[in-house]
């Protein structure tokens, strides 16, 4: 979630600059803003593997011995994590759409420009790029639902018996990675020009691939 509002800031500022974005400049900041990033998640979920201990269970009815690996924070720590897990849901999803609506400005602007003697209104030419890039302003809203489960999950305390609450409560987590998992359905496939550009790389690949296997036969 925060590379997703990381590549929707790049955008934001790549339509801010328009012609004079620098793509290599980006590529170079990119290393450090992913590094950087790296180790604030790390040091605020550190917590989490600290305070992780191993519990046995002896069960005499079926003389088998469980091992459970379970978390236990104090109330201080509870409130630290849970302001932090609220951040990291929430923080990237106010990011994306702020840049978000930041491109839709912009583009708005240089629309109007271009076209400044059609007879269209600034609100129309809004209107228009908000249908244009509604696919940018769904992504924040699904990514916000589908972590809903997650938060809740990780707001409840308390221990559960093994049968279909926990097939639900570990459901309704898994929920939340379903973005992650489908980056093209919910980035590329929606966006015109983004589908473009990754049908034209796949006929590149496909021609390298096939010079290559001629070369060889």
């Amino acid at each position: 979630q925060w590379w997703a509002a990381c590549g929707s800031v790049e955008r934001a500022l790549a339509t801010m600059s328009a012609s004079k974005f620098n793509q290599k400049a980006s590529k170079h900041a990119a290393r450090y803003v992913v590094t950087v990033l790296i180790l604030i998640i790390i040091s605020t979920m550190i917590q989490d593997p600290i305070h992780r201990r191993l519990l046995e269970e002896n069960d005499d009815n079926v003389d088998q011995k469980r091992i459970w690996c379970i978390v236990q924070y104090s109330n201080t720590v509870q409130r630290y994590n849970s302001a932090i897990l609220m951040v990291h849901v929430i923080a990237p999803v106010i990011i994306n759409l702020i840049a978000t609506l930041i491109i839709i400005v912009k583009t708005t602007q240089q629309q109007r420009r271009a076209h400044r003697k059609q007879s269209q209104t600034y609100g129309e030419v809004l209107r228009g790029q908000i249908r244009q890039l509604r696919h940018l302003l769904m992504a924040p809203v699904v990514f916000i639902i589908l972590a809903i489960p997650r938060l809740v999950i990780s707001f409840t305390s308390g221990c559960m018996k093994l049968g279909g609450a926990a097939r639900v409560f570990l459901i309704g987590y898994l929920i939340s990675f379903v973005p992650s998992m489908f980056t093209f359905l919910v980035f590329v496939y929606p966006s015109k020009n983004y589908k473009q550009i990754f049908q034209k790389t796949i006929r590149q690949h496909r021609q390298t691939a096939l010079a290559l296997f001629n070369r060889i036969a």
